[in-house]
């Protein structure tokens, strides 16, 4: 589920909120639930899910037809994944320890490189996260203006 913060900018107390899959999904589902009860109609409810337009709607119901036909042997069985096997604990992060003294050379450099990428890839996700915080607080700070100068 996606919940579009232009047309519910009051859906979340906080951007953080919104991008919690488990308070996004809430949400989304309560709202698809109140439309259902507006509606009596699954179908109609998830057009209106995604706009009350009648050829916007259109398609987007025609999406999730497709999604469920393709997929409704899962819910219908309610399949659920095999649990998944325990994890071995996560590798430190330290070239130096004694976990790691039998690698190869051209391991470590790997093991180095893939640990840099991982890194800056962690950065640059926060970078943009940041920003795109900072933007929705923005439109939200100005149409909560709005809204009061009204």
């Amino acid at each position: 589920m996606q919940v579009n913060l232009y047309y519910h900018p009051n859906a979340f107390a906080t951007l953080d909120q919104a991008f919690d899959p488990e308070t996004n999904a809430e949400y989304a589902a309560a709202f698809l639930s109140g439309l259902y009860d507006e509606t009596g109609d699954w179908l109609r409810a998830a057009s209106y899910y995604h706009s009350r337009d009648l050829e916007r709607g259109k398609t987007y119901r025609a999406k999730v037809v497709k999604t469920w036909e393709t997929h409704r042997h899962m819910v219908l069985a309610r399949q659920t994944p095999p649990p998944e096997p325990p994890r071995p604990a996560a590798p430190s992060r330290r070239l130096d320890t004694p976990a790691l003294q039998g690698i190869t050379t051209r391991q470590a450099e790997v093991l180095a490189r893939t640990l840099a990428e991982r890194e800056a890839a962690r950065e640059a996700a926060t970078v943009w996260r940041t920003a795109r915080m900072q933007e929705w607080e923005a439109r939200r700070a100005a149409r909560l203006s709005r809204a009061a100068a009204n």
